[in-house]
């Protein structure tokens, strides 16, 4: 993963997490997982594998900023759910094994939660006031296994508050329904289903694929374990790296896309159609397959018999090994030798000239045997035995095509957005693609494995020799589900190097837009089936490497962005013998992580016979991956420009040179006339503020300078500097910014006398929210202003209400309380309230005879939406509309109908 220089910090009982902004975020909240998993056999015998798993995670609890805490509260429900069955089944019959070995054997595997204790969000305070709250319904969830007394419900309502109710978001849901569920809703046939989000009295409506929807534990689904009536049987014994689809469990887009978003409706009544298609990848050497059936068989016939006498032989030829399935009847002749009644079959391999040894076959039954490519006899010759045969089925693979393809894999992805106004009528047509020169720019991990072979071993204890004698043979095994690593792309199963999004709207072309992406393969070591080791490189993938953007009908673009990242991390060197990677980190900020997973290949145990003792000592394997954690640079970004045929180049470069924080330091823009712009950043640790390093605040530039160039040799000229003063100790925050780490003043250098000044001094912050009180623009060398600015808090404390220029804060604070108490009312108000009783209040402040000197500009608000009118001194009030979307509609003089004195209006992008 990408390295950051976040402090985390775990104790018995919570992580702390404080970002590059002294941001601190701490997770002392926990949930409980008990998972149980279980194996029940089928058919043969099979080692037991299963227990009883509990683990935590943690959820986030309290965030505390420069100037606010925001507490997250909980309740607790409790609830369980049965994970998808998986099925194994086995053979051994092809290979040589220890006679006390069951030759057959299927299991079922069974993972289920038994109980997950949950926390869900209650309420959310920040500086100990209920800002949003989150209420649930009373019915309990129907789609999970709710049999405990603290039961889990759907979602019911949140109220975000600013002071009051100020929002309200309801949740209407009810359920997906399995198809032929009889009407009876429960955790394997329902899935909760939002249909629709009303927040205040907008509603968005949402409606779903939903015409095919299977029970949860249905086994028809494809390679990658997403629902398809495609899938087949339970088992696939065709390798899909070999055969692909040849044997079954094939995506299908109409099953994949079952439960997926497929239509927005907004309040206007405009919509949003959402459409899909499976993932795809390239398989460059695509081999596709017909199959053959081969079927032979001599059976007893009275016709064909002479004098009770029967002897036929059948030939047959194949070209490739097949596994055939024997069905037979083999009676037992009666009364020995003497009854005159036998039976005697044999497979004789005509092009060696030797007989192929037969399962035992006896009665009725079945059995398997496999065959090399060849020429084959069937023979059979029987008397006096009621109607006996031998029939052999099988399949031939013929390969019909080879060449690239692309094929379709598990999943889906978007591959067009469809925006319509409220008549239906097509707006916005977005149209996302995912090929290149017709090849699919999609990549799967790894191919599913649904077959592996196995060494397995028996071992017996025989005193007489004081030894344990073992033997070795393997398991032919075949899963329902795959073994390999088929999601390893974060939880997906394609990764996509390249995008492509176009449009249409009314008609008219829009163009398109092509975006290229980093997309870095882990380091695949060693593999032998099923476990895989790998240095895991996901942290490398996803970066937007290019971005091109074409205009209509043109095949060059009229723009192009290239960005260029480094990945300092140190070369890899395997070890060979182990198949791991253990080379040692060598870069500043870069960390490794090896887990694995050990396997006992035989236990120890004790020998005591003969008077001798013997100890042998237990032998195990071990496999493992490698997490890579390292610094991640963007060096470079190149914007290309075509403009009427004059291609225009602007290089932006960045520069790292302190591993202490890891921001840029530096950055050079080169323009396209050849003119550098170079800028330099220094943050607390080139500044020695130890103060905000203790604090982690490591992330803000405290100093910018700009240094203008004519070209690559010019020495350049400063034209801009800023310089923001922090405190640099607690005594200094103390008596400088009420404790706080706040900035005390803003710096600029002049750049005709070369002197740096200041051009603003923070004078006062409140000493709990850390609003800023007073400010000081251009203050003298003992920090006063000819025009300070006062500022007064309203709306319980979040928005300013009032701007005084000219006066210090100690001769307004006393002023202040009717306007504050006046806005923490209008907080509580439901909005586009009057604000009659308001508007007046701040008038009467800005009339006070007291502050008659001064200059004041009072503001009003509807909280979460913005501003909703700005009285300056003068008087000239400007009243701000909104549209029902909260978007700025208008800016209007005085009052709602007055004079129009800005309009803004929102299209869909042509």
């Amino acid at each position: 993963m990408p390295v950051g220089k976040e402090k985390i910090q775990f104790d018995s009982n919570k992580f702390v997490i404080v970002d590059i902004q002294g941001n601190i975020y701490e997770y002392a909240v926990q949930d409980e997982v008990n998972l149980l998993s279980d194996m029940v056999t089928l058919r043969g015998i099979y080692p037991y594998s299963g227990g009883n798993i509990r683990y935590n995670n943690y959820y986030l609890s309290k965030i505390k900023t420069k100037t606010d805490i925001i507490e997250f509260l909980y309740d607790y429900v409790d609830y369980a759910y049965d994970n998808p069955t998986s099925y194994m089944r086995g053979s051994t019959e092809d290979y040589d094994i220890p006679d006390n070995y069951y030759r057959f054997f299927e299991v079922k595997y069974i993972s289920k939660v038994t109980q997950h204790t949950l926390p869900i969000l209650k309420e959310i305070k920040v500086n100990a006031r209920t800002r949003v709250s989150f209420g649930y319904k009373t019915d309990p969830r129907a789609d999970v296994k709710n049999n405990f007394s603290r039961k889990i419900s759907a979602l019911d309502k949140i109220m975000i508050q600013d002071g009051g109710g100020s929002y309200k978001v309801d949740f209407n849901q009810s359920y997906f329904q399995s198809l032929g569920n009889g009407g009876v809703n429960n955790d394997l046939t329902t899935w909760l289903k939002l249909n629709s989000v009303k927040i205040n009295d907008k509603q968005y409506s949402f409606k779903y694929y939903e015409e095919d929807i299977p029970q949860k534990d249905s086994e028809s689904k494809d390679f990658w374990g997403y629902y398809s009536r495609d899938g087949g049987e339970r088992y696939n014994e065709k390798n899909f790296k070999t055969y692909y689809y040849l044997g079954g469990k094939k995506p299908n887009i109409n099953n994949s896309q079952t439960t997926l978003l497929k239509e927005i409706i907004y309040p206007t009544k405009g919509s949003d159609d959402f459409f899909y298609e499976n993932n795809t990848y390239n398989e460059a050497s695509y081999n596709e397959y017909s199959v053959k059936d081969i079927n032979v068989g001599v059976y007893y016939s009275d016709e064909l018999s002479t004098g009770g006498d029967f002897h036929e032989v059948v030939p047959f030829e194949i070209a490739q090994q097949v596994k055939f399935k024997i069905k037979y009847n083999i009676p037992t002749p009666t009364g020995g030798a003497t009854s005159g009644s036998y039976i005697f079959y044999d497979l004789k391999n005509n092009s060696t000239n030797t007989f192929v040894q037969l399962p035992p076959m006896s009665d009725t039954g079945e059995a398997e045997l496999t065959l090399n490519p060849g020429s084959y006899s069937l023979s059979m010759k029987t008397k006096g035995l009621p109607d006996p045969y031998i029939q052999l089925y099988g399949e031939e693979i013929v390969m019909t095509n080879s060449g690239q393809k692309n094929l379709v894999v598990g999943g889906v992805r978007i591959a067009k957005i469809v925006s319509k106004d409220n008549n239906g009528n097509t707006l916005l047509s977005k149209n996302i693609s995912y090929i290149d020169n017709n090849i699919s720019t999609g990549k799967i991990y790894d191919y599913p494995l649904l077959y592996e072979l196995e060494r397995a071993s028996s071992s017996k204890y025989y005193p007489d020799y004081c030894k344990v004698l073992t033997k070795d043979f393997t398991l032919a095994k075949y899963y329902s589900t795959s073994i390999s690593d088929i999601l390893g792309y974060n939880g997906a199963t394609v990764f996509y190097s390249k995008v492509t999004e176009s449009s249409i709207s009314n008609g008219n072309d829009n163009g398109k837009i092509t975006y290229s992406f980093y997309d870095d393969d882990d380091q695949k070591l060693y593999y032998d089936t099923p476990f895989l080791l790998f240095n895991d490189d996901s942290w490398k993938r996803g970066f937007i490497k290019k971005q091109e953007i074409f205009e209509k009908g043109n095949s060059a673009p009229v723009k192009t962005i290239t960005n260029d990242y480094s990945f300092i991390q140190t070369p890899s060197t395997q070890q060979i013998e182990s198949g791991l990677d253990f080379t040692a980190p060598t870069k500043p900020n870069e960390f490794h992580k090896m887990s694995y997973q050990f396997f006992v290949e035989s236990p120890q145990y004790a020998l005591g016979c003969a008077g001798s003792f013997k100890a042998p000592a237990a032998s195990f394997s071990f496999y493992g991956k490698k997490l890579v954690s390292a610094q991640v640079n963007k060096d470079k970004e190149v914007i290309e420009e075509n403009l009427n045929g004059k291609l225009l180049k602007t290089e932006t470069e960045y520069f790292y040179n302190n591993p202490l924080h890891i921001q840029p330091t530096s950055q050079k823009i080169t323009f396209p006339d050849k003119s550098i712009q170079e800028t330099t950043f220094q943050y607390a640790h080139e500044k020695g503020n130890q103060y905000l390093i203790n604090k982690n605040i490591i992330g803000i530039p405290l100093e910018t300078t700009v240094v203008k160039k004519t070209n690559s040799g010019d020495a350049g000229k400063t034209i801009s500097k800023i310089i923001s003063l922090y405190p640099n100790s607690d005594t200094e925050a103390n008596n400088k910014t009420s404790g706080l780490p706040l900035p005390i003043s803003i710096s600029s250098l002049n750049v005709q006398s070369n002197t740096l000044t200041i051009d603003v001094l923070f004078k006062q912050y409140h000493p709990i929210s850390g609003n800023l009180l007073q400010y000081n623009p251009k203050p003298d060398a003992n920090g006063n202003s000819s025009n300070p600015v006062s500022i007064v808090w309203g709306y319980n404390n979040t928005l300013p209400i009032a701007k005084i220029e000219g006066a210090n804060y100690e001769q307004v604070s006393s002023y202040i309380s009717t306007i504050v108490g006046a806005s923490d009312t209008d907080a509580a108000a439901e909005r586009n309230n009057d604000e009659t009783e308001l508007l007046k209040v701040l008038n009467d402040f800005k009339n006070n005879p007291n502050l008659a000197g001064f200059q004041i500009t009072t503001y009003t608000y509807d909280p979460l939406i913005g501003v909703r009118s700005i009285t300056p001194p003068s008087g000239i009030r400007e009243i701000y509309l909104y549209d029902d979307a909260g978007r700025l509609k208008e800016v209007r003089e005085h009052n709602k109908t007055g004079k129009l004195l800005k309009e803004f209006n929102y299209h869909y992008k042509n």
